[in-house]
């Protein structure tokens, strides 16, 4: 399965959770969110892979669903 989502949905967590439930998924980065774009692969104009690394667990999710979250 596929999925395509908006940038207001590009967060680790959340899109860690999708992958959980075998849903391969793009989407662009957030606004907000910067990239250094001196690291990572470029796969094309505009394109580039990144590695995001768990940010701390936020206060509704259970210490369970966190742990399940990988590291990068």
């Amino acid at each position: 399965m596929l999925a395509a989502f908006d940038r207001y949905f590009c967060s680790f967590l959340l899109l860690a959770q999708v992958r959980q439930r075998g849903v391969h998924f793009c989407a662009r980065l957030h606004q907000r969110r910067h990239s250094d774009f001196r690291r990572g692969r470029r796969l094309g104009k505009d394109d580039h892979l990144i590695l995001w690394t768990r940010p701390p667990r936020p206060e509704w999710m259970t210490q369970e669903e966190y742990g399940r979250c990988p590291r990068q």
